[in-house]
């Protein structure tokens, strides 16, 4: 096997994995998924691994901000570069379930709608 065609593999590779992450919504990946997104997208192990010791998961990095990752000692530009790429990837798939929902409008009851279930006296 020719050095292009084994880069090629692992390229290809390395694509479908990423691809498969990111059918998962964001706010949904465990820490293990983010660090897998993170590690695929380029990003330096040194902060991968810093951001894994706190466990951070998918939801969690969507809700800080820049200044958070710094003080885990990740430098801010790389902090940005990553709360960016983390932030697009969630935009990009919101957009794709709007284009693909045709759901049309939901109306809501005008009144609150009461449980008919009945619950035994503890």
């Amino acid at each position: 096997m020719k050095v292009e065609e084994k880069k090629g593999y692992f390229e290809r590779r390395k694509e479908r994995k990423l691809k498969k992450i990111e059918q998962k919504p964001v706010y949904k990946w465990n820490y293990k998924s983010l660090y897998k997104w993170l590690k695929y997208k380029g990003f330096d192990k040194k902060y991968i691994k810093q951001l894994k010791k706190d466990r951070l998961n998918g939801y969690i990095m969507l809700t800080l901000e820049i200044s958070d990752l710094v003080s885990l000692d990740i430098p801010s530009e790389m902090a940005k570069r990553i709360l960016n790429t983390l932030i697009e990837t969630s935009e990009k798939q919101d957009n794709l379930v709007d284009a693909t929902c045709e759901c049309g409008e939901v109306e809501l009851p005008l009144q609150p709608v009461r449980s008919t279930m009945v619950y035994p006296n503890d």
